[in-house]
């Protein structure tokens, strides 16, 4: 198997150093990507699926009906297996967010109506009829103290007691 001439790994050598050799290697793995490789690449990218899209805007909370879905033919590559791709898949169910015209439509972003309905009952905070809460956004946390609290420093707390509240309760 090992050559014994010393004069053939020369001549091998010389082969491999030919221009003319080294070309038509070149042309040779040119011509195999240009009809072989690139066109089952570019099949591959000009392949279509169908998906479901929004026909109108969808306000979160709003059950989804079948005249609120169309489906359209969108390029499959580079697509996610999360986009929702057959309306039995969200009918029924309720949207998570705000839903626009166009837009894919992400299996996560639906809920069950049971989810939803354990959502708005979280979304009280627990509040029952008759009280209220409310929140002052700042734009920043220092904002709202003015950087001037440090740790272990003392902060007082006022509440008061509504004439309506007959059990004593003092809501702060």
């Amino acid at each position: 198997m090992y050559f014994h001439y010393k004069g053939a790994w020369k001549q091998l050598l010389r082969i491999f150093k030919n221009k003319w050799f080294i070309s038509t290697v070149c042309l040779f793995l040119a011509a195999v990507l240009a009809f072989m490789v690139l066109p089952q690449m570019y099949d591959r990218q000009s392949s279509t699926t169908t998906i479901v899209e929004l026909n109108k805007n969808v306000p979160y909370g709003t059950v989804i009906a079948d005249t609120a879905l169309t489906t359209v033919e969108v390029g499959a590559y580079g697509l996610s297996k999360n986009v929702v791709m057959d309306k039995s898949e969200i009918i029924g169910k309720v949207a998570g967010t705000d839903l626009y015209t166009g837009e894919y439509l992400w299996k996560e972003r639906f809920i069950t109506l049971d989810a939803y309905q354990e959502a708005e009952k979280l979304k009280n905070h627990g509040l029952t009829d008759g009280t209220s809460l409310i929140t002052i956004g700042l734009p920043t946390a220092s904002a709202g103290v003015a950087g001037v609290l440090r740790a272990g420093d003392g902060v007082d707390v006022y509440g008061y007691q509504t004439p309506a509240d007959k059990q004593g309760h003092v809501w702060v």
